[in-house]
């Protein structure tokens, strides 16, 4: 099953000298309880009230979690499936890389840089459309009376014209560079910056 966990893009972006865009340090995921319908989280449910469902520090910051996004592709919304060697061809617009942990308002994030190599895309977000960033993963979740997501695994970073989290994005004013306490990478000419989805392993 597929949930959208999406974050807004941010502006810090430069251009390499073949055209690719660079966006740096953009929001990737966020911690906290996020609210979905039972039956987005368990296939077998016909529930549709709406449950919270947490995602703890020690998963999204875990080695193991901010290692399985490194170099994942960057989609312009989310595909129906799982991308892969056999589809990478047909979905992704570029790729994500140097993931970290950073801060957000006084929060703990997961930031990373997008690099965007399709010609479209790059346009799309110059115009400011896909301006959310939606990370795309496999995850646990125990049905209990405080759901939690568990052992997060990265497949794809999705560019959504909306998110569900809210805050992941490429950063797009001078008042939006004033919001990010990290550290910008300059490349003499101009800057740049991000993206977040789910599947899903009821239990």
């Amino acid at each position: 099953m597929k949930i959208l966990v999406a974050e807004k893009l941010s502006q810090h972006r430069y251009k390499t000298p073949e055209g690719y865009l660079i966006c740096v340090d953009s929001v990737l995921a966020r911690t906290g309880k996020q609210t979905y319908r039972r039956n987005e989280i368990f296939a077998d449910s016909e529930d549709d009230r709406l449950i919270e469902v947490d995602r703890k520090a020690e998963e999204v910051f875990s080695p193991e979690t901010m290692a399985s996004f490194e170099n994942k592709p960057i989609c312009v919304e989310h595909p129906d499936v799982d991308v892969t060697v056999d589809n990478i061809s047909e979905f992704a617009v570029g790729f994500v890389r140097d993931i970290h942990k950073g801060e957000y308002e006084g929060e703990p994030v997961m930031l990373g840089t997008l690099v965007i190599t399709d010609a479209k895309t790059i346009e799309e977000i110059e115009n400011g459309e896909h301006t959310d960033l939606s990370c795309g993963y496999d995850c646990d979740i125990e049905d209990c009376d405080s759901p939690e997501q568990k052992h997060i695994r990265g497949n794809h970073i999705a560019l959504c014209e909306h998110g569900r989290a809210g805050i992941a994005r490429i950063v797009d004013s001078v008042k939006d560079e004033q919001l990010y306490a990290v550290e910008f990478v300059y490349d003499g000419d101009s800057w740049s910056d991000y993206l977040g989805h789910v599947n899903v392993r009821a239990k």
